[in-house]
């Protein structure tokens, strides 16, 4: 991807951004200021990329934008691990669950998978998005990356938790996203369990797993993007996936 930018008078550079495209729009990715400043910026941003969506790690170009009339869309916190210099404990191999609890591999129908995303995201969630039914679910949240690589490939590191009936309880869905770490590399696309303390630690197992999995086949990180105010962010540093960046990715009037 080949950043661009957006010039004022006599060639100066208002803004740059990697293009792309997100959300069914057009979309600038780590977007910055140029040294025109933010007001000259975001009047660039405004008028020759009006509807767009766009993301920045500069907090105070997005709080001009917002305050210009641009809507968030999502305020995240970028984190990686490195597995060369922290590679996780062979233990993790085999990590515990609770009683009449087992991890399984990523091998189910999208629709039973479902069941366990639509739950694990109630509308107090910071992650909550409206869907109709499991069917949504599976066209938006599953069937784009587990099976269309919109991200990349799903990685063995993918797992699933099911309980002695064969029900599953918790997720886990890696993808090997194009380029490096932080934003490259395999990447967490969801994490999630059944609400409910039986199914307390299903996700940290998850990630332990793809952890020790990813560090066997010799991987170079783990990385995700976790919405401000989620409170697994704690389990992320907890497990050494530690904080790279912040970005707030909003929507363009």
């Amino acid at each position: 991807m080949t950043k661009q930018s957006r010039l004022g008078g006599g060639g100066s550079v208002l803004l740059t951004y990697y293009p792309g495209e997100r959300f069914e729009r057009p979309f600038a990715d780590l977007a910055q200021p140029g040294p025109a400043g933010l007001e000259a910026a975001a009047d660039a941003a405004l008028r020759e990329l009006a509807g767009w969506g766009l993301a920045t790690t500069d907090d105070a170009f997005a709080r001009v934008l917002l305050d210009r009339g641009a809507k968030l869309r999502r305020h995240a916190h970028v984190h990686s691990r490195d597995l060369r210099s922290h590679p996780a404990p062979g233990e993790w191999a085999s990590p515990q669950l609770p009683t009449g609890l087992h991890v399984t591999s990523w091998d189910r129908p999208l629709e039973e998978i479902a069941v366990v995303a639509l739950a694990a995201y109630p509308p107090d969630h910071p992650d909550f998005s409206p869907r109709a039914d499991l069917a949504d679910v599976v066209a938006q949240d599953l069937r784009p990356y587990a099976e269309s690589e919109r991200l990349g490939p799903r990685m063995d590191a993918s797992g699933l938790v099911a309980d002695e009936s064969g029900r599953l309880v918790a997720l886990l869905l890696v993808s090997d996203r194009p380029g490096e770490a932080p934003d490259g590399g395999p990447w967490v696309v969801d994490v999630g369990r059944l609400p409910g303390r039986a199914y307390a630690g299903t996700g940290r197992a998850l990630l332990q797993r793809a952890l020790q999995r990813l560090t066997a086949d010799g991987a170079a990180s783990l990385s995700l993007a976790v919405t401000e105010g989620n409170p697994a962010r704690r389990l992320y540093e907890d497990l050494g996936i530690t904080h790279a960046y912040s970005a707030q990715t909003l929507i363009l009037p």
